[in-house]
């Protein structure tokens, strides 16, 4: 919720209050992804009236999640009448349940995802994982590059090897995942379905 507190006598607009991603890459002031009308006034106010307001605020799907490149933050807005309005911010985390699943799923498979970047925005998530010590040794590889896309109901997974010695070419392959099918599956499940398109793009 938020607390509005009445520092003198005055007449009260409005409060509202933004969900705002700040990328590094995005647009400068951050981007609003969701808007709530807290109280519609005018109503007038007594030096040290508390008013506490519950919100909602909707967070997208394929949100990017907070980290060095990506910031989230509340923005509280009070419009008063014939005086200075009041802005305050509040930093918070984004998570993103889909990726956090992805990730444990390699994991799980001893393959470590070393980086997995969003764009400005969400919906695309780009980066690598490396496979198990004795893999890389058997079959020369490094990295593997993942990406991420979201696609309405649907996450649209590349997975892509640059050539090496053993591959003259690099080698990809693409599946599609229905998101509901991936959230309400085990993480066993998720990590048996990684394993075979991992296997297709080695020609196991």
């Amino acid at each position: 919720y938020l607390e509005f507190t009445a520092t003198d006598k005055e007449t009260v607009a409005s409060i509202f209050i933004e969900l705002v991603e700040k990328h590094k890459k995005g647009p400068k002031k951050g981007h609003v992804w969701d808007r709530h009308l807290v109280r519609q006034g005018p109503w007038r106010t007594a030096k040290g009236d508390v008013l506490p307001m519950p919100f909602k605020l909707r967070i997208p799907p394929g949100a990017s999640i907070s980290g060095p490149e990506c910031h989230w933050e509340l923005r509280g807005y009070v419009d008063i009448d014939w005086a200075l309005d009041i802005e305050g911010k509040l930093p918070i985390n984004i998570r993103n349940r889909d990726i956090e699943k992805i990730r444990d799923a390699l994991g799980a498979l001893d393959y470590r995802v070393v980086d997995l970047a969003s764009k400005p925005l969400g919906q695309s998530f780009k980066g690598k994982f490396q496979p198990p010590t004795h893999l890389k040794k058997q079959v020369g590889i490094t990295d593997i590059n993942l990406l991420i896309e979201y696609l309405g109901t649907n996450l649209k997974m590349t997975l892509e090897v640059e050539k090496t010695k053993l591959f003259k070419f690099d080698k990809k392959n693409e599946f599609i995942y229905d998101i509901s099918k991936l959230r309400s599956a085990s993480n066993q499940d998720v990590s048996q379905h990684f394993q075979e398109e991992i296997n297709k793009l080695m020609n196991k």
